[in-house]
């Protein structure tokens, strides 16, 4: 696989990563929001704030779990950018000095 090909699959999940990691954020959000509601109207129902909370908690889990792949992504991608400079660097030494070979054989 071509290194082309590897940031381009790279991107991709990282585009999607993000669009899920932001789909996380905004239901963390919305149940915040249904959380202060029902604390506003002094939790009628027990179980339905017990199941807000819990699904609360599996959120807000989630989203550091989250964090944490994204940061192993991040660094991931600053590998692989690292790595094709690198390359492009070494492989355009090695084509000057064949160059510079090929001059001196022709002469």
């Amino acid at each position: 696989m071509s290194d082309k090909e590897q940031k381009e699959m790279l991107l991709k999940f990282v585009v999607e990563f993000d669009k899920r990691f932001t789909a996380i954020e905004e239901e963390i959000v919305e149940l915040k929001t249904k959380l202060e509601e029902m604390g506003s109207q002094g939790a009628a129902n027990p179980e339905e704030w017990d199941k807000l909370n819990r699904n609360l908690k599996d959120v807000s889990e989630s989203l550091v779990r989250a964090n944490k792949h994204q940061g192993q992504l991040e660094k991931r991608v600053e590998v692989v950018k690292n790595d094709s400079s690198s390359g492009l660097v070494v492989s355009v030494a090695i084509f000057t000095i064949l160059f510079i070979i090929s001059l001196f054989i022709r002469a």
